[in-house]
Parts: C-alpha cells; structure tokens; sequence
C-alpha cells in the first residue's frame, strides 16, 4: 500500500510539471512573436527636445536652435561692448561681451542682446553725468526698460493671408498690408514685404501715415507649416566685430545673422 500512495504522489507531481512547461513556453513563444511597437522616447528625453540649443560653430559663430518655436539661426559668439557712459572713467575701455538670448515663452518671442553694458541713464534725464554703471542685461529688464540693445524675434502660427495681414497691422500698423511675397533661401518660405494703405496718397509722411515704420525688417513665411517669423533690424547695424566702421577689418553681423534663419523642418 506504501508503494502505491507514492506512484500516485509521483504521478501528480509529472503532471503539475508538464502544465508549467506548457505555461512558460506559451508566454515564451506569445512574447517572441508579438508585433513591435514603436519606439517612444523617455519623457525626459521629449522635455530635452524643447530646450533650446547652442552649438559651438567656430570662434565667430555659434547656432542657436529653438525647438519649440521651430527655427534655428547663426548668432556671433561676442560682440564689442557698449558704453553710453557721458564720463566713462573706470570703466572697461576696450571690451566684448557675450551675446545672451532670452526666451519670453508666454508671447513667442526671443531676445537676442549682449551680457551687459556701461550706462549712466538714470541721470541722463536731468542731462547730468552721473555715476556710471554696469547692466547686465535680462528678460525682465529688456522687457521693462527697453535699454539692451536686442533684435526682438517674433514666431507666430497663422493659417491664410488674411492672418498674415492681421499679423502685419497688429505688429506694423493698421494701415500696413502684405506686398510682394519673393522666395526666400529656404525651400517653401517667402519673405515678404509690407505696404502702406495710405502710401501713395498726396501729402502722407512719417507723422501723418497709418503705416508709420522707417526701419529695416525681415518677415519670413511659411506657407506649408503656417509659420511666420518678424524681426526688426533698427535703422543701423546692431551686431558687430569692432567699433569703428570706418575701419578695414570692420564687418556687420546683421546680414549673415538674418540670411541664416531656417525654419525647422
């Protein structure tokens, strides 16, 4: 009887091995047939992505890439430092300062300006030459005081021509309407001039115009992507390798800055 009670306990036992050998190769055979799934990046790797970027070129330039906006220009690395000091003792005489960029997320805007600069403004009100002093640039004090010498780079999304002249009369004027659209030196993108409603209208000037503006400007249209880029350029040239441009070695940054804007693709 002893002998028969352990065939049966030696009988349960093979059974209760086969049934988790069948198991365990049927999950091994399901996993190694399932479909493939496309990869998806870590969370940390996608909030990586919309940080921007500044890669190192060369000694004169660096790319900077906005992810998030959706462009990429060159920017100089450095640029001679500017002093509005009436009385500039004690301070740096010949200088360069880094370029900076400021992002304003909530209003799509980046700020590209220099580190810092020498000022006695506060005092310049009264025309008086007071103490001179070291600024260092920041979104917040380019936005409030409007002393950083900046190129102010607008992104907005739009989706027809009508948008795009919104756009223009919200940012130029209400007078101001899109002109000729020529092809820029990106595939699908178009730079586009503006015009005034009023322009060939007798006696319109400067002071009486709706579309009142006496600077260069850069806007850039991308149809496909309904994408539009503004940039204010001033009236002279904003970024620089030396002071003097009277000088042989002087060369403006402004063009090579501008003729380098890329749209992401």
């Amino acid at each position: 009887m002893p002998f028969i009670t352990q065939g049966k306990t030696n009988w349960r036992f093979l059974v209760i091995v086969i049934i988790l050998v069948i198991i365990v190769g049927g999950g091994a055979l399901w996993y190694s047939r399932r479909p493939e799934k496309p990869y998806q990046p870590p969370e940390i790797e996608k909030l990586e992505k919309k940080t921007p970027e500044l890669i190192f070129l060369d000694a004169t330039w660096d790319r900077y890439i906005n992810y998030r906006l959706g462009f990429s220009m060159k920017i100089p690395t450095k640029i001679p430092g500017l002093n509005r000091c009436k009385n500039p003792e004690g301070t740096e005489k010949q200088f360069f300062v880094p370029i900076k960029i400021f992002e304003d997320n909530s209003n799509n805007i980046v700020y590209i300006t220099q580190e810092y600069y020498y000022d006695d403004w506060v005092l310049q009100v009264f025309n008086e030459a007071g103490e001179c002093k070291k600024f260092i640039c920041s979104l917040e004090f380019i936005k409030n005081w409007h002393r950083c010498w900046e190129w102010d780079i607008l992104i907005r999304n739009i989706s027809s021509d009508t948008d795009l002249d919104k756009f223009i009369k919200e940012n130029y004027g209400p007078g101001c309407f899109a002109g000729d659209k020529k092809l820029w030196k990106q595939d699908g993108v178009y730079e586009i001039t503006i015009k005034g409603e009023d322009w060939d209208k007798k006696g319109t000037d400067l002071g009486n115009t709706t579309c009142p503006w006496n600077h260069a400007y850069k806007l850039l249209y991308e149809p496909k992507k309904g994408k539009i880029m503004s940039v204010n350029l001033g009236q002279e040239c904003s970024f620089y390798n030396e002071e003097s441009p009277e000088s042989e070695s002087y060369q403006c940054y402004d063009k090579d800055m501008i003729e380098s804007f890329r749209f992401l693709e």
